[in-house]
């Protein structure tokens, strides 16, 4: 998988991931303050180890990841915001889309996800699968995170954080892409989303063939989200 980032060092880091069975190998590119990039490659890193490090948590003892009563993390929140790009985005959107990323305040990340492959084949074979996000009409995901609040982020840099992609993601949902059937990454639950049913799982036939699981496996709603699929849909 390709990770297209720019983070809160406002630089642009490029990483593939490579996963097998035992080991998790990463190559990163160096960061990128201007449009040089030398390439450096890592020593492979195992599951725990890469979390530390994707999860920028070092001095996290490891031993810690296997102690589910462990409490020296406090309260930590991560919002996103996700949607599915499906064309080619024209060269005036690139600059908009830019001029909003230069805007963003430190504590805010934006990423591009690209799609392809595998799941590109998935989605060719069988349209009618709980992920949808699939088929050559998928080029990649774009999103924007805020975590917070914690050691390098105040409660209130992280609800301005909060405030800000939100209002960006409107600007770039509507004045960029402009998709009149948005798709969403379900895994990024996003509680402002009114229509997260169509936008996680696609078309009406979709969301009723899940609805139908959930009343036959779950038909006392146990397993109970915000956005959980419900007993009954619409």
């Amino acid at each position: 998988m390709c990770y297209f980032s720019i983070g809160a060092t406002n630089a642009i880091a490029i990483n593939y991931f490579e996963f097998d069975q035992r080991k998790l190998s990463s190559i990163p590119y160096s960061y990128l303050p201007s449009r040089t990039a030398t390439k450096s490659i890592s020593s492979q890193l195992n599951y725990f180890e890469f979390l530390q490090v994707a999860e920028a948590v070092h001095t996290f003892p490891l031993a810690g990841y296997f102690n589910v009563t462990h409490t020296s993390f406090p309260p930590y929140y991560w919002k996103i915001k996700s949607i599915y790009v499906k064309r080619p985005i024209e060269i005036e959107g690139i600059g908009k889309l830019m001029g909003i990323v230069a805007t963003k305040p430190r504590e805010v990340a934006f990423f591009l996800m690209p799609y392809g492959g595998a799941v590109t084949e998935l989605g060719l074979r069988d349209p009618f699968t709980s992920f949808v996000h699939t088929g050559p009409d998928i080029l990649y995901l774009l999103a924007f995170s805020c975590r917070g609040p914690g050691p390098s982020t105040t409660l209130e840099e992280f609800e301005a954080g909060l405030s800000w992609i939100r209002r960006a993601f409107e600007e770039v949902e509507t004045d960029i892409l402009r998709d009149k059937n948005p798709q969403s990454y379900q895994n990024y639950i996003d509680l402002d989303l009114d229509d997260y049913l169509q936008r996680y799982y696609g078309s009406p036939r979709n969301i009723e063939s899940l609805v139908r699981a959930k009343r036959k496996y779950d038909p006392t709603n146990y397993f109970y989200n915000a956005q959980s699929i419900p007993l009954s849909w619409p």
